[in-house]
């Protein structure tokens, strides 16, 4: 069985159960064992850390009987807490796994450089008060880090996957005068991947991180302290996953 929701990463201590925090995985287990009176484990299209909010996040679990899926779907809504949200509830292949079927995933990490914050933005978007960053520059810097490459020095000593090599889709959109975001596409993301690039975009938009860095970084694992800082988590959110 496939879920897709969306959630507010503010209420939530991430997406992977831990003991004794509200997660999105422990908040759906919870309403699916209140359900089916039994355990049931969720399966998650990735592991997004505090704070990250979801606009279309993915997972599927074993459905141990038959349930008419407008119930499970209005069920689930009612157990769960507001700040998540169940939209679609679907049956799929016996072979269909939420995290290692995806095709790609979008990431978007938002900004506002005005002087003073947006109260409507302040957990929805990064506040980087300070000079209006280059759009060239910035722009320039996600054209050159597109492509495949090894992000070794792009992720945190937390990261647990095989590889570190992605192929990656990177391009600026800029809202209005204060307002702007990092949009990136690719096949997988390490950990704090996604916020390490933002906060170096940002960098080299100011000035204050020269572009060459960034592309010396590529293809090598020790250059993780010539970066930009890590951003913080409430800028990002996961915009959607498509699958083959």
């Amino acid at each position: 069985m496939r879920l897709d929701l969306a959630y507010h990463g503010s209420a939530f201590s991430g997406f992977q159960v831990q003991p004794d925090k509200l997660t999105v995985q422990g908040a759906l287990e919870g309403a699916l064992a209140t359900l089916l009176a039994e355990p049931v484990v969720i399966y998650g299209a990735g592991r997004t850390d505090a704070g990250v909010h979801a606009k279309h996040m993915v997972c599927h679990f074993t459905l141990p009987r038959a349930f008419i899926l407008g119930d499970l779907l209005r069920a689930l809504n009612a157990l769960t807490p507001k700040e998540l949200l169940i939209f679609d509830a679907r049956e799929v292949p016996w072979e269909f796994h939420a995290r290692y079927s995806p095709h790609r995933k979008f990431y978007r990490y938002g900004f506002d450089t005005g002087r003073h914050p947006d109260p409507f933005d302040l957990e929805l978007r990064y506040h980087a008060p300070g000079p209006p960053p280059d759009d060239a520059v910035m722009q320039g810097v996600l054209l050159g880090i597109s492509g495949t490459h090894d992000f070794a020095s792009f992720t945190t000593s937390k990261n647990s996957s095989r590889t570190t090599v992605r192929t990656l889709e990177a391009r600026l959109e800029r809202e209005d005068e204060r307002r702007f975001a990092i949009v990136l596409v690719g096949n997988g993301f390490l950990h704090n991947m996604v916020r390490i690039i933002a906060g170096s975009v940002l960098s080299a938009g100011r000035g204050t991180l020269r572009p060459a860095v960034i592309f010396g970084a590529l293809d090598r694992p020790d250059a993780r302290g010539e970066l930009g800082e890590t951003l913080p988590a409430h800028g990002l959110c996961l915009e959607r996953i498509e699958y083959f």
